[in-house]
């Protein structure tokens, strides 16, 4: 009977590590992802804790699409503390109090120009797709004669 006994008890354990981990999850209220919404809530005034919770975290690099660029001139803002989304980049400068005293918000840039590998393949000339045959001026083609 003790054998028994011992078995059951890492069973127990886990079950109820498991119940607890469930638990625990789902108590948790989901954050808000930073972006351009919750950017727009950070005002001037605000200290580094109330920004970062109005943001939905602390400062840092949240983009998952990284074909988004940052924007032109935010190499400018370099002494400013930033938030960057897959839609907008939040800079905000704070004096030597933790208060913001500068908050700017710019739209994120997508480079919709050819990759490296694209433009790599378009000078050597390999993999290029054969040039299309060109229709004297005047004759229609043949879907629409």
């Amino acid at each position: 009977m003790g054998r028994a006994r011992r078995s059951r008890r890492p069973v127990l354990v886990a079950l109820l590590s498991l119940a607890g981990l469930t638990v625990g999850w789902g108590g948790t209220a989901p954050r808000p992802r930073p972006g351009r919404d919750t950017f727009a809530q950070v005002e001037r005034g605000m200290t580094l804790g109330q920004a970062s919770a109005a943001v939905g975290g602390p400062p840092g690099d949240y983009r998952t699409d990284r074909a988004a660029a940052l924007p032109h001139g935010f190499w400018r803002l370099w002494r400013h503390t930033g938030w960057v989304s897959n839609d907008a980049v939040l800079f905000a400068e704070f004096d030597e109090r933790g208060v913001a005293i500068d908050v700017r918000v710019m739209e994120m840039e997508y480079d919709t120009g050819p990759g490296l590998w694209e433009r790599a393949r378009d000078r050597l000339g390999v993999f290029q797709p054969p040039p299309q045959p060109r229709r004297p001026p005047g004759v229609l083609p043949p879907e629409l004669d």
